[in-house]
């Protein structure tokens, strides 16, 4: 979990340095941009400043002393710093919202993604509703998950 590492950078090079040809890395944390923190179990301002967050913890009867080892981290962070090392990436989040859009409409699948298929099938908007789709996960989602790689050399 990255969000446990101050220079997430630093870690993500030493990861590829080790890492096999052909190999990926699993990346995964919360999003901090929800208003739940998943590691106090409690409702949680987006990004709130360590010094009220401490003090909402305590008022919450938690410690706080987890809070110092957490960068608050957000899918867009991660996305920005596989990007910065030159990694290719697959968000899993989006990819399986989308995998269930593409699909044929079942009970299965989600409303959202039912109506993002429905309204996929529109032409003029087809392109728009998918961009739509996909900020709409990176900021609602849970949690960050990505695999990365380097691109292959052929």
């Amino acid at each position: 979990m990255i969000e446990h590492v101050q220079n997430q950078t630093s870690v993500l090079n030493e990861a590829l340095r080790v890492l096999k040809p052909g190999g990926a890395i699993y990346v995964a944390c919360p999003n901090y941009l929800r208003f739940y923190e998943p590691h106090y179990k409690v409702l949680f301002f987006p990004l709130l400043p360590k010094f009220l967050a401490s003090f909402y913890l305590r008022m919450r009867r938690r410690d706080p002393v987890l809070l110092r080892q957490l960068t608050y981290t957000t899918n867009r962070r991660v996305r920005r710093l596989l990007r910065k090392l030159n990694l290719q990436f697959m968000d899993l989040n989006e990819r399986g919202f989308l995998d269930k859009c593409m699909g044929q409409t079942s009970r299965a699948a989600t409303k959202k993604a039912r109506a993002v298929q429905l309204l996929a099938g529109l032409p003029i908007v087809s392109k728009l509703v998918f961009v739509a789709a996909s900020a709409y996960i990176q900021l609602r989602e849970g949690g960050s998950e990505f695999l990365a790689f380097r691109e292959s050399r052929g």
